[in-house]
């Protein structure tokens, strides 16, 4: 094996080894690691906690309440007998004014009118209502990912076709230098490529400091770090056509007219009496004989019943201001979904320009590639000046350059499309 072949087969295990080595990025592994980072995805768990301590506390309205209480009072009247009979020849006791009374009374509730369970299913909707505001807040990042992650995507491809353009440009500079040392072109030609390459390598510089912003500003969403050399994939997936909008905040628009039905079930309870048993013992002074004037123990049990039959068309009002509030829930859904037609529209018309697009650039880049080969080829004959031919390369790369954002342009479409339809929003919800 000669020394050439040689240098090719290590340069080519060592190319193998690099791509083997190079870490590569999906925009689905950009969401997961959105919500693994999100800060306040560590709120729904606190929620369920928070809701489950409530549940608990209103499960204690069916459980017995125990009520001590006391009173010392003075009253300017008290019972007598007045008896003026002599058959009844005996002395009625005088009752004290002052008199005092300790007691312990215990209640359990038979029946609330379903004042309880009602409450309960409010705090269950309402912890919904919080953990969906989340899943909300999180959805609304994805605009942000996903312009970061195709600004990537493109700085990555204008760079790779700068680097291809800067090794043409050294490859006709080596000519060059052999052509002007030996008198067959002028050192004016060399200087020329010089200057391009030079502002080849400056464009180069600008696209990496603006991508490794975009990287930074990425891993800051995303909370993982992103090694430079991380190659960004464009993202495969088909374009959805399915009617309807899966955003999260649909469900949340739902959860928030279920707690304002739920409320008006709150407020029917109102209307229904309310059952429970009692018992109460105490000591005092009277007891429960009027006519002694001495500290006794007592104790009653019983049931008792609360109701208020008319209230004023109090709760018919505010029932009607729940209904109000429903119907503006309702408009402010259907502008929302409006809103969002709005922008898949748009997203699709531009998927369908920039397959034109491409299908265009697809027979420049043919028709200045021709061009290119031909002036090449009158350049190494000395027929054309270095700047002709310069130009025929840099339109042929910026037909390739055009082609390539176009081709980014309509993936980026596409994902804008599935985002805001909620075409994609598998992974928004905490698979923990």
């Amino acid at each position: 094996m000669n020394m050439k072949k040689l240098k090719i087969l290590m340069l080519f295990i060592l190319l193998s080894l690099a791509v083997q080595a190079q870490d590569f990025i999906t925009i689905d592994t950009c969401y997961n690691r959105l919500e693994k980072n999100y800060p306040t995805m560590k709120n729904p768990a606190l929620i369920s906690e928070a809701v489950s301590i409530k549940m608990k506390s209103l499960n204690t309205n069916y459980l017995p309440q125990l009520n001590i209480g006391g009173q010392a009072t003075w009253q300017s009247d008290v019972t007598k007998l007045e008896i003026d009979n002599p058959m009844f020849d005996f002395e009625t006791p005088d009752i004290s004014k002052d008199q005092y009374k300790l007691y312990a009374e215990l209640s359990q509730v038979i029946w609330d009118g379903g004042a309880t369970s009602v409450a309960k299913e409010i705090e269950d909707i309402a912890g919904r209502i919080e953990k969906q505001q989340i899943y909300v807040d999180l959805y609304a990042l994805r605009q942000q990912v996903n312009a970061l992650y195709f600004s990537v995507l493109m700085l990555q491809e204008q760079i790779n076709v700068f680097e291809i353009q800067k090794a043409g440009i050294e490859d006709k500079l080596k000519e060059i230098r052999v052509a002007v040392e030996n008198d067959m072109i002028l050192p004016a030609s060399e200087k020329e490529l010089e200057v391009t390459k030079m502002s080849i390598e400056q464009q180069i510089y600008e696209a990496e400091q603006t991508r490794k912003t975009a990287l930074l500003m990425l891993e800051l969403l995303t909370g993982s770090e992103i090694p430079e050399l991380t190659q960004f994939l464009l993202p495969a997936c088909d374009l959805s056509l399915q009617k309807g909008i899966g955003r999260p905040e649909i469900d949340a628009f739902a959860l928030q007219k279920q707690r304002l039905e739920v409320q008006k079930e709150m407020l029917t309870t109102q209307r229904y009496p309310q059952f429970a048993a009692f018992g109460q013992a105490g000591y005092g002074r009277p007891g429960l004989n009027m006519l002694s004037d001495d500290f006794e123990p007592f104790a009653i049990v019983g049931v008792k019943f609360s109701w208020s039959p008319w209230h004023w068309n109090n709760i018919q009002h505010k029932k009607q201001m729940l209904d109000l509030s429903v119907q503006q829930l309702n408009n402010k859904e259907e502008a929302f979904r409006q809103s969002i037609q709005t922008q898949a529209e748009q997203y699709l018309n531009d998927v369908h320009v920039n397959e034109e697009m491409m299908s265009r650039d697809e027979a420049i880049i043919g028709l200045r590639s021709d061009i290119r080969e031909t002036k090449e080829s009158q350049f190494v004959q000395g027929s054309i000046t270095a700047s002709e031919y310069l130009e025929a390369v840099n339109q042929e790369t910026a037909a390739k350059v055009q082609q390539e954002i176009h081709r980014i342009k309509k993936s980026k479409a596409i994902i804008q499309y599935l985002t805001v339809t909620g075409k994609n929003k598998d992974n928004y919800e905490s698979n923990e």
